[in-house]
């Protein structure tokens, strides 16, 4: 028996859809250093921004004038700068939490890559190995929401993972759903010939 086209398509899928779940847990993981370096350069930046001369020639007449005109940047702003420390702020619960929740993340995206890999190879326990991973990356980023929402001082960081924990949890429920109301005969145990 052949491996059927809907397991193909969940297979690459899954193997996908864990390969960006791997990318994700990087960028947890690297997040508090990459945040404090855009703050730092935003620093650098605005004060030095805080003045830009302006040379501008002015005709009077017969003669002109060079005129030297100070322009305040947008950048030099105070409000703007508060604006921007607010988005790249991240309390010490978060910088402690983001790294951690990022290297357990490596764990449910394993198993979503093996889940893949082992619907395309037609593996008796597939099927088995898909609910797990689907059940556990559902619940790691209900998780991963919570945990980082639940800090006071919740800002850009816990928004962010919040719209993409909504997106994926669709995806995983939708990935459930088609290998619920699927066809797994050609994953009986008997039925699956050892390769």
């Amino acid at each position: 028996m052949k491996t059927p086209t809907w397991a193909y398509i969940v297979g690459i899928l899954m193997m996908l859809l864990g390969g960006c779940n791997t990318l994700k847990n990087i960028q947890l993981v690297l997040t508090p250093t990459i945040m404090e370096n855009q703050k730092a350069m935003m620093k650098s930046f605005t004060s030095t921004a805080s003045a830009k001369a302006d040379t501008v020639r002015e005709s009077h007449g017969d003669s002109s004038v060079i005129v030297i005109q100070k322009t305040q940047s947008p950048f030099a702003n105070k409000e703007m700068s508060q604006t921007m420390e607010k988005i790249f702020f991240m309390s010490d619960f978060q910088k402690k939490w983001v790294v951690r929740l990022g290297c357990i993340g490596f764990i449910p995206a394993l198993i979503y890559i093996l889940a893949g890999l082992f619907f395309v190879m037609r593996k008796w326990f597939a099927v088995k190995v898909a609910y797990l991973a689907l059940v556990l990356a559902t619940c790691f980023s209900i998780a991963r929401t919570l945990i980082l929402s639940h800090d006071a001082s919740t800002g850009f960081l816990a928004m962010s993972a919040g719209f993409g924990t909504l997106f994926g949890i669709m995806i995983d429920v939708i990935l459930l759903i088609v290998i619920i109301a699927s066809d797994k005969s050609a994953y009986r145990k008997a039925e699956v010939s050892t390769y």
